[in-house]
């Protein structure tokens, strides 16, 4: 009988090898699923970083020019141009409220 535990032997160690790597799977799976209720995020950190709060000022101030180049247009220019700048007025004014509004 001793012969036969030698030749099961090897099999054994491939199947405790093989569970062993399918918990440690099976434990990064469940430690994936679980960071987003342990590590919560830093709810006293700034929102934006000062890189993008200078993108959204510079953004508005681009589209209040955009409405104040469309206002000084001349009565007499071409009505494709006209209708082209009231295309970009309602535009920019919408997009203004949207970024005025956060």
């Amino acid at each position: 009988m001793s012969g036969a535990t030698g030749i099961t032997g090897a099999p054994n160690i491939m199947i405790r090898s093989l569970a062993l790597v399918s918990l440690a799977v099976l434990l990064l799976v469940v430690g994936a699923v679980l960071r987003p209720l342990v590590d919560a995020p830093n709810a006293s950190g700034p929102v934006l970083s000062d890189v993008e709060v200078g993108f959204v000022q510079d953004m508005a101030a681009h589209h209040q020019q955009a409405l104040q180049m469309t206002a000084r247009l001349a009565p007499d220019v071409d009505p494709a141009v006209i209708t082209f700048a009231d295309r970009i007025d309602s535009a920019q004014r919408s997009n203004s409220e949207h970024w005025s509004a956060g």
